[in-house]
């Protein structure tokens, strides 16, 4: 009697992404299709537009919307319009308050805004940086970004050096991160920073976790 061959059983990471913006949105779709993720057995969604950056609430409830029905969630702030220290005097405690609720949602920061992933691509370093427009000035001075405009889709140009903005978002992250510890308040912190880095890692760490699955199954 023939044996009947059992199926691998098809695994599935649901991600969501939460941004307020059109950089950010059109940057996770790309990677999405660009990385195979799908193959992969990882599906990720992202908002419609517009969310108002500057009415963290409102991307906290979304968040929370869907940290409900996804397996992971990352929502992308920029903190340029929350640091001002009127709107961030309660902003640490939500911030700590949603992810003690839900465990698997992220809140992934960038500041001033995030252009500073994109820069990072190309230098170590984006100073101190406080507004958007300059960062996106510093951006513009890279012959392949001359004529970068905000929202515009970019992931395929800036994809080979993914590597470096890892690396040097990390090191930007743990020195900020310790001049906190040390005692310096994070509105004060004003040297511009990035927590994109942590999402693309997270991304593709689910990525190898699910195609170890699939070689297991097989």
């Amino acid at each position: 009697m023939k044996r009947k061959q059992t199926q691998p059983r098809e695994a599935n990471t649901t991600i969501f992404v939460v941004g307020e913006g059109a950089s950010e949105i059109n940057y996770f779709n790309t990677l999405y299709t660009r990385k195979g993720l799908g193959q992969a057995g990882i599906s990720i969604r992202t908002n419609d537009l517009p969310v108002t950056a500057t009415d963290y609430k409102a991307l906290f409830r979304l968040a929370e919307q869907k940290a409900e029905v996804y397996d992971s969630v990352y929502c992308v702030i920029d903190m340029d319009a929350i640091h001002d220290k009127k709107v961030f005097r309660k902003y640490p405690d939500a911030k700590e308050g949603l992810k003690k609720k839900r465990p698997t949602l992220h809140v992934i920061e960038s500041f001033p805004c995030f252009e500073v992933w994109i820069l990072l691509h190309y230098t170590q370093s984006c100073g101190s940086a406080t507004r958007c427009a300059d960062v996106e000035k510093n951006l513009r001075k890279f012959p392949e970004l001359a004529n970068y405009r905000h929202g515009q889709p970019i992931y395929d140009t800036i994809r080979p050096k993914q590597k470096d903005a890892v690396r040097n978002a990390g090191e930007i992250w743990k020195k900020r991160d310790s001049d906190i510890r040390s005692g310096v308040p994070e509105t004060d912190a004003k040297t511009a920073y990035t927590e994109i880095y942590q999402a693309v890692e997270g991304i593709f760490n689910k990525r190898r976790t699910e195609a170890e699955f699939q070689r297991k199954s097989s």
